[in-house]
């Protein structure tokens, strides 16, 4: 008699729970299709672009143990934390080049505000050994353009 009691309040237990999860349970399923063209392609040419000037940007750092890193001047001005905001750079041509010249780009951005594209031409560094450190100064040469619209 003990086990009948016991499978009906097993299986009231497990109605129970399943019952009370009826109302929360809900899914939703979208399908997708490739209406839009995998990838995109634009040509363009120096015709469709016009040179607006030639720039030299430098940051000058000290770098602690190769990871710790303390900027001392940004294009040849004692560099001010707070008062830096920095340029966001996202483009293939900036790979291979520190991010930050964010902070040297500044200058240049509100000097020539409707350059579209940097293109970095050159990058010259400049090092001297210190104890736990190097002094560091990269100086990058870039083109800069905007669209002949």
């Amino acid at each position: 008699m003990n086990i009948d009691i016991i499978k009906h309040v097993i299986f009231l237990g497990i109605l129970l729970s399943l019952s009370s999860c009826i109302g929360t349970r809900s899914s939703q399923r979208l399908m997708s299709s490739p209406f839009a063209p995998t990838s995109v392609e634009l040509q363009t040419s120096l015709n469709d672009y016009i040179l607006v000037t030639n720039k030299e940007i430098s940051i000058e750092y000290v770098s602690y143990l190769g990871v710790f890193r303390n900027i001392r001047k940004v294009n040849d001005s004692v560099f001010i934390p707070y008062k830096n905001k920095g340029v966001e750079i996202n483009h293939a041509n900036w790979k291979g080049i520190k991010s930050i010249f964010r902070f040297a780009l500044t200058d240049l951005v509100e000097e020539y505000p409707d350059i579209d594209v940097f293109i970095p031409t050159y990058l010259k560094t400049e090092s001297q050994d210190m104890f736990f450190g190097k002094l560091k100064k990269q100086t990058l040469k870039l083109k800069c353009y905007k669209y002949a619209h």
